[in-house]
């Protein structure tokens, strides 16, 4: 089973509910992968790696500068088609809650 987990930071600065996320990941078993959003969160490989994912996955375009959850969602839906993950996790803040909306809807799932 392989999870991916759509890591929220605001210009490289991990969210905090991020390793919860991650750590609800890793008790699904399988593999853990995290994607990242915006080369601000370049740096955030250790700090993933230390919370449970092996692969991670980074996105990087001018546009991801700063949050925005068209594009975020947009990133997420072609990671999911790219990377066909067993499951999708992401956090329970209302920014988590909004990328896995738009992602959803443009993947055409509930």
């Amino acid at each position: 089973m392989n999870v991916l987990v759509v890591v929220e930071h605001d210009r490289g600065v991990l969210a905090p509910a991020t390793s919860e996320a991650l750590t609800a990941a890793r008790s699904l078993g399988g593999q853990v992968h995290a994607l990242t959003l915006g080369a601000a969160a370049d740096g955030a490989a250790p700090t993933l790696a230390a919370f449970g994912a092996v692969v991670v996955h980074q996105v990087h375009h001018d546009l991801l500068g700063d949050y925005g959850p068209e594009a975020w969602g947009e990133c997420v839906a072609q990671a999911v088609r790219m990377l066909s993950p067993d499951a999708v996790v992401a956090t329970g803040t209302d920014r988590g809650n909004e990328v896995m909306a738009h992602a959803a809807a443009r993947l055409a799932l509930p």
